[in-house]
């Protein structure tokens, strides 16, 4: 399983929906379970599962599968 492919997991697990709801170009309000309250179980489940901590200054770019797969690429990448 890809890193790619585990945070559409962990998304998909934080609104309750089907992995296959998840694609590359969805964002918030794409679905009706990604709304401002999806958002923040997104971003929480994220950082429990992935360990991870995003800055504060980027949770308002943590709107789409894409921005967040960039994200956590970056935190990756500064933490190796």
């Amino acid at each position: 399983m890809t890193t790619e492919d585990t945070i559409k997991k962990i998304i998909a697990e934080a609104l309750e929906v089907d992995v296959e709801k998840i694609t590359d170009d969805l964002a918030i309000n794409g679905i009706p379970e990604w709304n401002s309250i999806g958002n923040l179980a997104i971003i929480n489940a994220l950082e429990d599962k992935l360990d991870i901590s995003f800055p504060i200054d980027d949770l308002f770019e943590l709107t789409s599968v894409e921005g967040i797969v960039e994200e956590i690429a970056k935190l990756e990448k500064e933490n190796a």
